[in-house]
């Protein structure tokens, strides 16, 4: 409402609480709480007064006290429009400016959407990478990591051998008559076999008992050695344990007929009798040695070696090698046993100077 200079009735400023001097203060009415107010008081600057009073009397706006909203409620000059002509009046403006603004917008996130796209497709191809080195790395590592077992292993069987004749006792060499000894302890074991896996009697001992071993080996040989089986001397090595088959010591005629029987192979695969010569500790000791070599040499990565017995002597060659005369004087060891011969000696337990 517009300044009213007081005539009548006195009034007191709403803020100071002071008469207002009619025509000398000016002053301003709150439209809310009616009360007046000095200029000084309302807080505005003598230029935002003479706005406001200019307005107020043009009903562009009203004034409230900073008690009751502490801001100016303004009324535009367009007030008397109407809601649906105050829209028809903006929205070929507002029209204009939402085109611009969408074509800019689409603009941008069209060139966002392809970058994005390439930064996905460049990560994804960087993840890719980055999982086949590790894959790769890992194997390398497995293939090391077996490689310095393999090492290890053969260290230790070389520090074994050299400690061990290191820790010899000196009193005590290898003589001749020792080396003749073993020469005749060979000699006398070719003639010997050991059979695996044939069944065992039941029966007390005895010749009955005896007979039911050769029934049995009998079974287990072909037509040309089971007719000579008769000729054979057999005993089982060690102590009887109910359900655990004993190793069968057998005595044959000849070298020849024991050399037949090691080389003999049962054409029925999934049969679990085996033979294998009669060795002397040295012969096994040997093997041993050997075998742990061997085993080094695989996990190592090299499977193409295997054992095999060159002249009557067992020696690491290559699984294809054969020598000129290997039909009459070699036989094959493999060290270790095919997994159905392991399945169906897992009942067989024997002692060290027995395994081959």
């Amino acid at each position: 409402m517009p300044p009213k200079k007081i005539n009548t009735t006195s009034q007191f400023c709403g803020y100071c609480s002071e008469l207002i001097r009619d025509g000398v203060q000016s002053s301003i009415q709150c439209v809310a709480c009616q009360l007046w107010f000095h200029s000084r008081c309302t807080g505005l600057s003598s230029v935002e007064f003479k706005a406001t009073a200019i307005s107020i009397k043009k009903k562009e706006s009203v004034w409230n006290c900073s008690s009751c909203s502490n801001d100016i409620s303004v009324r535009t000059c367009d007030s008397h429009l109407s809601d649906d002509e105050v829209l028809t009046h903006i929205s070929p403006q507002a029209n204009e400016m939402e085109s611009l603004f969408q074509k800019y917008f689409d603009r941008f996130t069209s060139d966002y959407d392809r970058k994005f796209e390439d930064l996905k497709k460049s990560f994804v191809s960087s993840v890719n990478n980055l999982k086949d080195e590790v894959s790769n790395l890992s194997k390398q590592y497995t293939t090391l990591a077996n490689k310095c077992t393999a090492l290890n292993d053969r260290l230790s069987s070389v520090e074994n051998k050299i400690n061990n004749k290191l820790n010899a006792k000196p009193d005590l060499p290898v003589s001749k008559e020792d080396i003749f000894t073993e020469m005749l302890e060979r000699e006398r074991r070719k003639v010997n076999v050991i059979a695996l896996n044939i069944p065992e009697s039941v029966k007390p001992m005895g010749k009955d008992r005896l007979d039911d071993d050769r029934t049995n080996l009998v079974a287990a040989l072909p037509s040309c050695l089971s007719n000579i089986a008769t000729e054979f001397k057999l005993r089982r090595l060690g102590r009887h344990t109910p359900g655990r088959t004993r190793a069968l010591h057998i005595t044959t005629r000849s070298a020849d007929d024991a050399l037949s029987i090691i080389k003999y192979r049962p054409p029925n695969s999934n049969t679990a009798v085996f033979f294998k010569a009669d060795l002397t500790p040295s012969q096994q000791q040997h093997l041993k040695d050997l075998r742990l070599e061997l085993d080094s040499l695989v996990k190592s990565g090299n499977d193409s070696m295997t054992i095999k017995y060159i002249h009557g002597m067992p020696k690491i060659v290559k699984k294809n090698f054969r020598s000129h005369n290997e039909q009459e004087e070699s036989i094959s060891h493999p060290v270790i046993l095919p997994e159905r011969s392991r399945s169906a000696h897992k009942t067989l337990r024997i002692s060290d100077q027995h395994v081959v």
